[in-house]
């Protein structure tokens, strides 16, 4: 329900683009190691929502390489992903799920296949457990300033793709 609810507020920084098209975007900056060239995007705002409630992307990443999203609060709940490249492709499902869900990851080759199953887990839990040794032990965090930098720059983009309607070159 968007009444009340933070996701749904323009001034806190909501819509999906930031509640949970931030994991699917983030994904390929990851796979790929930067941020990519170029990014076109269209978002909706269901029922007059005062924000954006599902959205599509492109990345361009140079050299073929595309990463094509979407995500929403407009549907149910969808927390899957795939790579696909020139010899196979992974998916992983319940990427984003709580420590009730299994993460079954998927690997397809020429040579066949594999499942791989994690249990569940408390991606917060983790989170502060990562934080708390990085203090401890003053390691750097497993994400860098650098990496949360570049997600946001991407975000950016994304927002004023869809605004404008243009491609927009990072």
């Amino acid at each position: 329900d968007p009444v009340g609810n933070i996701r749904y507020d323009p001034s806190l920084g909501g819509g999906a683009t930031w509640d949970v098209g931030c994991y699917a975007f983030d994904v390929p900056l990851w796979a790929f190691g930067r941020a990519p060239e170029r990014v076109r995007a269209r978002f909706h705002s269901a029922g007059g929502a005062p924000v954006d409630t599902s959205g599509v992307a492109t990345l361009e990443f140079g050299d073929g390489r595309v990463a094509q999203i979407d995500y929403g609060f407009d549907y149910g709940p969808c927390a899957r992903y795939e790579l696909q490249g020139t010899r196979g492709w992974i998916g992983v499902r319940n990427a984003w799920t709580g420590p009730d869900e299994e993460c079954v990851i998927t690997v397809v080759t020429d040579e066949g296949w594999r499942e791989e199953v994690l249990p569940g887990a408390d991606a917060y839990e983790h989170q502060a457990a990562a934080f708390a040794e990085a203090v401890r032990t003053g390691r750097a965090p497993l994400v860098s300033l650098d990496d949360s930098q570049r997600t946001a720059r991407v975000g950016e983009a994304l927002v004023e793709a869809a605004r404008t309607g243009a491609d927009v070159s990072l």
